[in-house]
């Protein structure tokens, strides 16, 4: 099931250059249809991602010695990820770059740095914790920036180092 979980969220995140090279390549209805329709799984696909995160593991923080927001990394992925689908000219190195990317995002855990969940008031953070573990923590709200105010028992393990707040 966490293949399962971590597979549509990378998916998710992909489907942003996917959007980007289908628009930039349309050349009938059919194109603006799947358009359309991966338009749209870019904005529903973090929905889908926060309500299934009700179903995963609970876990909680209760002490942090420092904290970073790191929503700029947010937009760096997304950067990378557009420069690449609007400068690609053929279609065979589009998909090279999407396997690429794909598995870069699946393996370093970056596909939870969705840019719809900062629309949706979320933030990012890189925590650590007092133990010395570094994790990281997706919260809605004010940004945080003391890490004495990083104490949560609504957190929902993502995976062993990455956590939403719900």
């Amino acid at each position: 099931m966490k293949f399962i979980y971590r597979l549509f969220w990378t998916m998710s995140i992909m489907s942003w250059m996917l959007f980007l090279y289908i628009l930039k390549n349309i050349q009938s209805t059919g194109f603006e249809i799947a358009c359309i329709l991966v338009g749209f799984f870019v904005v529903v696909s973090p929905l889908i991602a926060i309500f299934f995160a009700k179903h995963l593991s609970h876990d909680c923080i209760n002490g942090c010695s420092e904290i970073k927001c790191v929503d700029r990394k947010c937009v760096l992925v997304i950067c990378w990820i557009s420069l690449i689908a609007c400068v690609t000219d053929t279609s065979m190195l589009f998909w090279m770059n999407f396997a690429a990317f794909f598995v870069l995002l699946y393996r370093t855990e970056i596909m939870y740095f969705h840019p719809m969940l900062i629309l949706l008031g979320f933030h990012f953070y890189e925590v650590q914790t007092n133990e010395g573990t570094w994790v990281r923590i997706i919260q809605r709200g004010k940004i945080v920036r003391n890490a004495k105010y990083v104490v949560s028992d609504n957190l929902y393990r993502l995976s062993d180092y990455t956590y939403i707040e719900l």
